[in-house]
């Protein structure tokens, strides 16, 4: 029987994480439950830091508390595009997700991780076949929901409309200063 909005709660606990998201392999007594957080700017930019490489760790570490998690690594790719996966760090993630040494992953926003839909919706494939767990702190979602598979197909299609709309202007305004006879350093 489904249960009723109202009887669900909020996952406040590590308990009530592997309550929801159990181990599927033979591993599942391990403990500690792996948490790492992915972090990612496209450029280091002080006078911009609404995403910068400070902020995102304390929110996700503040979340992190609020909740009773332990994050046991961080994965950080300063100045690498979210458009593809040519990240050092996000590799490195990868690979120790095949090896098993992650069970969650914390992002500050979905669109830390990829700015590329189709990319974005292949890792999520990726992390659900190996038994890995995403949250993002300022997003609610929840994966394993119709409704939540939606919110990620809308955001990675934001996401991507944001990088395809700002390299549009980005080669305008080169044009421009081009056509002007100005430099485009």
């Amino acid at each position: 029987m489904k249960k009723q909005l109202s009887e669900l709660k909020p996952l406040n606990s590590l308990e009530d994480i592997l309550t929801i998201f159990p181990r599927q392999d033979s591993a599942s007594k391990r403990l500690p439950f792996f948490i790492c957080q992915y972090t990612r700017v496209s450029q280091v930019d002080q006078n911009h830091k609404q995403y910068s490489l400070e902020i995102q760790p304390d929110e996700v570490a503040g979340y992190a508390k609020s909740k009773g998690l332990t994050i046991s690594k961080t994965y950080c790719d300063p100045d690498y595009s979210g458009k593809n996966s040519d990240r050092p760090a996000l590799k490195e993630l990868i690979n120790d997700i095949i090896a098993g040494r992650v069970d969650c992953i914390i992002v500050h926003r979905l669109d830390r991780l990829y700015r590329n839909l189709e990319s974005l919706l292949a890792f999520m494939r990726f992390l659900e076949a190996h038994n890995v767990q995403l949250i993002s702190v300022t997003e609610d979602i929840n994966t394993k929901t119709i409704w939540g598979r939606l919110l990620v197909y809308v955001l990675g299609a934001f996401a991507e409309l944001w990088v395809r709309q700002t390299s549009e202007r980005l080669r305008e305004m080169k044009e421009a200063r081009a056509r002007k006879g100005l430099t485009n350093a």
